[in-house]
């Protein structure tokens, strides 16, 4: 079992909710976000081991929530899905 933190990023609740399960069942804590603001929101406050993230997000990008990551120099592993 895991201890590790991941931020799952991604507009349509059945996919926030069926990787909740997966990787939760695997022994991670996971957080959720539905948009990329809310995304950036999760990198400012919170500490995570991986980023899963949606890249195309009703208000914008995936890739704008790894580019804020990079700007504040956190260096967590992404996965962008889509």
């Amino acid at each position: 079992m895991s201890d590790g933190r991941i931020l799952v990023v991604d507009d349509e609740e059945s996919i926030r909710e069926f990787l909740t399960i997966l990787l939760e069942k695997e022994g991670y804590q996971v957080a959720t976000a539905d948009s990329v603001a809310a995304g950036i929101e999760s990198v400012g406050t919170g500490s995570f081991d991986l980023v899963m993230c949606d890249l195309k997000l009703p208000d914008g990008s995936g890739l704008e929530v790894l580019g804020e990551a990079r700007r504040r120099h956190i260096d967590w592993p992404f996965i962008i899905i889509t």
